[in-house]
């Protein structure tokens, strides 16, 4: 399935998920691997801030690894609409939008890339 970011549907809130010693077979099984690992939930504006960052990630060639640090859940009224795991380091994330996977490859240098990677660093500093 090719992959928009931009299409993301409306959310109400943002889980940042640790991949943090999750370790999979395959890569597009990161996040359904995670289940319950440690994760921050954001609402309003930082949600909103996460998938407006999510919308705008500019696509590149990606790198032939996937060692994400992080992954993402979005939400709408407690619904899981996608969920994706992200490594800045090869420019990809895997994961899967109403239960049809995907893959993205995008340009982890950018600025907006490197300020989605900073909220999630931050997020579990706060914890």
């Amino acid at each position: 399935m090719k992959y928009k970011p931009s299409r993301l549907q409306q959310i109400d809130s943002v889980e940042i998920v640790s991949l943090k010693g999750i370790s999979s077979s395959r890569v597009s099984l990161y996040m359904k691997e995670a289940g319950s690992a440690d994760s921050v939930l954001l609402i309003d504006e930082s949600a909103q801030e996460i998938a407006g960052l999510w919308r705008s990630l500019p696509w590149a060639w990606q790198m032939r690894c996937h060692i994400p640090p992080f992954g993402l859940r979005f939400y709408n009224n407690g619904a899981l609409l996608l969920q994706a795991s992200i490594c800045w380091q090869c420019n990809n994330i895997y994961g899967d939008e109403n239960g049809n996977d995907f893959h993205y490859a995008f340009n982890a240098k950018r600025s907006s890339s490197q300020k989605l990677r900073s909220i999630c660093q931050q997020s579990f500093i706060k914890v």
